[in-house]
């Protein structure tokens, strides 16, 4: 979890955290998933997906 982006998230919420994103990727974002597990690299386009996946799901988690 690195880049500050759950820097928010108290420590006692981090596995919940984690195991929300988790679901949130899979069930949401799977074809941004399947793009890492394609390329094996995290290119431009995909750091950005990532990004946006991210807001959306902080947005979304409490």
């Amino acid at each position: 979890m690195q880049n500050g982006h759950f820097d928010d998230v108290e420590v006692e919420r981090v596995e919940e955290c984690q195991a929300a994103l988790e679901e949130f990727l899979t069930t949401r974002k799977a074809d941004l998933l399947q793009k890492i597990a394609d390329e094996k690299a995290l290119s431009d386009e995909i750091n950005d997906g990532l990004k946006t996946a991210l807001e959306d799901f902080k947005g979304s988690w409490k």
